[in-house]
């Protein structure tokens, strides 16, 4: 007996490059001088060629100019991960497949995505939970075809957007397929966070064209980030602390950090070194003080 996977969105993938090659060519001369809101409009151009909505054509076309805007600041931001429609299940296997993407030669990331069809089916995920994935992943395939063959034609229309050395651009290659695929997975969710208990026309948006507008979220940050150059922000963890928190910490005594603590100085750092919350060092013997410090 025979095992084989089925990826149920192929179709989206082909979607994705032509979706690719319609933005190349419906751009304004000259390429450099492209803007957002130019490339937002052609992405709505080659919606309307592809879709026939049953429903308010208004709230169709203003849902679709939102997805690039939402998509690009999500990337920028490094936010999907906070994107609350993803559980954690689900974004464990986006950081993982990402991860071995990045770590694997350029010529093995086919073979990565390909295996990842299989890790998203015995996942355990529902039908429902699987979808957004399965689609990324068919968005990452073809993104990774469509790449490779513009970095080799030297006819490609994306030729003028490509570094000169072709060796940067292969070592760019695996960036530019999860940049599609975060795309991907950043345009599904917002769509279907229209989808609610009650019965309105967003609600039909949600759930008819998630994938379409999965689809379109990766079209729009993949030739967004060769037309702008975006990059992500340096992602430093913020510490946030509510008012009750701040009034202990401003309160400089043994009383106010015990209220925070409990019985114990609790030293927030290993042994390697670190200023423990009483103010002395991990290995300070604070055997005078009334709430000694926890080394741990």
């Amino acid at each position: 007996m025979s095992y084989k996977i089925y990826n149920p969105y192929r179709s989206v993938g082909e979607e994705f490059k032509n979706g690719m090659d319609f933005i190349i060519k419906n751009v304004p001369s000259p390429i450099a001088s492209v803007t957002f809101e130019q490339l937002n409009e052609i992405i709505l151009k080659y919606f309307q060629t592809i879709s026939t909505p049953k429903i308010d054509t208004s709230i169709i076309n203003n849902a679709v100019l939102s997805i690039l805007p939402n998509t690009a600041n999500s990337y920028q931001n490094s936010n999907l991960r906070n994107e609350s429609f993803y559980n954690e299940q689900q974004i464990d296997l986006i950081d993982s497949l990402y991860a071995s993407i990045k770590a694997n030669d350029v010529e093995g990331i086919l073979s990565v995505l390909n295996n990842a069809d299989e890790e998203i089916a015995e996942s355990g995920l529902s039908a429902v939970d699987q979808a957004p994935l399965f689609v990324a992943v068919e968005i990452g395939k073809k993104s990774y075809e469509y790449w490779l063959s513009a970095i080799y034609d030297a006819k490609s229309p994306w030729i003028d957007l490509l570094n000169k050395n072709a060796a940067i651009n292969v070592a760019n290659l695996p960036f530019w397929v999860t940049t599609s695929m975060e795309g991907a997975l950043s345009g599904f969710a917002q769509i279907q966070q229209f989808d609610m208990n009650v019965a309105t026309s967003s609600n039909s948006v949600g759930r008819s064209v998630a994938t379409m507008s999965a689809m379109l979220g990766a079209i729009g940050l993949s030739s967004g980030k060769m037309f702008f150059k975006w990059v992500r922000k340096i992602n430093t963890t913020k510490l946030n602390l509510n008012k009750e928190t701040i009034s202990i910490l401003n309160n400089n005594t043994e009383e106010g950090v015990a209220a925070l603590t409990g019985s114990k100085f609790l030293c927030g750092s290993s042994r390697a070194g670190g200023i423990c919350v009483c103010g002395h060092s991990v290995r300070y013997n604070c055997e005078s003080r009334k709430y000694p410090c926890q080394d741990f």
